[in-house]
């Protein structure tokens, strides 16, 4: 799992806005699911998540690799 992961998992706080950048493409196909999860669980109430993803083919590659 990676650290982004095990530190959401583990986060008791809830936030505003969680940005990530350059992050989702590195995951593998079965944490994007826990990633969008654990992005929820912190958000606070009408909370935003920002997630840019400037290179969309690893995201694909990672997602077919994994299968």
């Amino acid at each position: 799992m990676s650290m982004l992961l095990v530190v959401y998992e583990n986060c008791g706080e809830k936030f505003n806005v969680v940005v990530t950048r350059h992050v989702i493409e590195h995951l593998l196909y079965s944490e994007i699911f826990k990633f969008f999860k654990y992005s929820y669980n912190v958000l606070s109430k009408n909370g935003t998540l920002v997630n840019t993803t400037p290179n969309a083919q690893n995201l694909i590659y990672n997602m077919l690799y994994e299968i």
